[in-house]
């Protein structure tokens, strides 16, 4: 079993299509260093609160799960709505986008994170 830090780094990307703020937010990869999965790349354990995500907003219009595989990079939640007045599309996926170069370097003897 592998434990990962507490705090995994997000990766965010935005962009402004019309009147529509589009927000992508995912963890980054993990590198695992020593132990039987050295040099493999993890996602990172990643918990979202949903009723509190939509509490932020003042106005909810569609909120779903999408599982497009048995990946998490496929695992996704949506929420659309207004946010402070402006519209906003926001996406949360369960893991990084495939291709994505490591984040952080966790030590797994050492239970720690890796300069």
């Amino acid at each position: 079993m592998i434990d990962f830090p507490p705090l995994v780094p997000l990766r965010r990307k935005w962009s402004l299509e019309e009147d529509m703020i589009n927000v992508e937010i995912s963890p980054t990869s993990i590198e695992i260093c020593g132990g039987s999965a050295d040099g493999a790349l993890v996602d990172g354990e990643m918990e979202l609160n949903l009723e509190r995500l939509r509490d932020l907003f003042d106005d909810v219009i569609s909120l779903k799960l999408i599982m497009e595989g048995d990946r998490r990079d496929e695992v996704s939640v949506w929420i659309m709505g207004t946010y402070q007045g402006q519209d906003l599309d926001l996406m949360f996926a369960g893991g990084a986008p495939p291709g994505e170069k490591r984040g952080v370097r966790w030590d797994e003897a050492r239970q720690r994170q890796v300069p």
